[in-house]
């Protein structure tokens, strides 16, 4: 599944090679979406779409795994003091990043639209029905943000488990639909 992925290709080709500098990705348009750092050919760093760290990364590679149309290029530079933000090892990102990918695609046919505005049933809030970890996350996010795309921008969960929530919520009538915008 990763294997066919281009990024990883060259994560590995960077990391074979004691690469340190930074991989820079790119919408076709050539919008800067973020950038991969290494140091001595160890992933340090990710940022993407805003976010950094684990939850940029795997969204990243869904994205590519989504065939989204994402450009990078290799950059060579002395990196001093980088803002670490990876610390597990490479081998083990690629096993959790095959397993989120797997739940992602079991997950995505579940994703409200982007245009969707949601808020919290004040009834439920105020009942003593019990909520995942996850599900509290996302109605923290909920007091600040009504509309899906920013839910999503915003929620320190990956996309899978905000649309798992999403789901848990909507089943458990947490959530109100007051719009949809065109």
């Amino acid at each position: 599944m990763l294997e066919n992925l281009a990024i990883i290709n060259s994560i590995e080709d960077q990391r074979s090679v004691d690469f340190t500098g930074k991989i820079n990705l790119l919408s076709i348009k050539g919008q800067h979406l973020g950038e991969l750092i290494f140091i001595d050919g160890e992933f340090v760093s990710s940022i993407y779409k805003e976010s950094s760290g684990l939850k940029s990364f795997y969204n990243m590679l869904i994205d590519s795994y989504d065939q989204l149309d994402i450009k990078f290029i290799v950059e060579p530079e002395i990196i001093e003091n980088p803002n670490r933000n990876i610390h597990f090892p490479y081998s083990i990102l690629l096993k959790k990043a095959a397993q989120i990918i797997e739940k992602y695609q079991y997950s995505r046919k579940n994703r409200p639209p982007e245009g969707v505005m949601l808020r919290l049933n004040a009834d439920f809030v105020s009942s003593d029905i019990e909520v995942t970890p996850e599900e509290y996350s996302l109605m923290t996010v909920l007091i600040d943000f009504h509309d899906v795309k920013s839910i999503y921008k915003n929620c320190g969960l990956l996309d899978y488990e905000i649309t798992n929530a999403l789901v848990g919520l909507r089943k458990k009538s947490a959530l109100k639909v007051i719009a949809t915008k065109k």
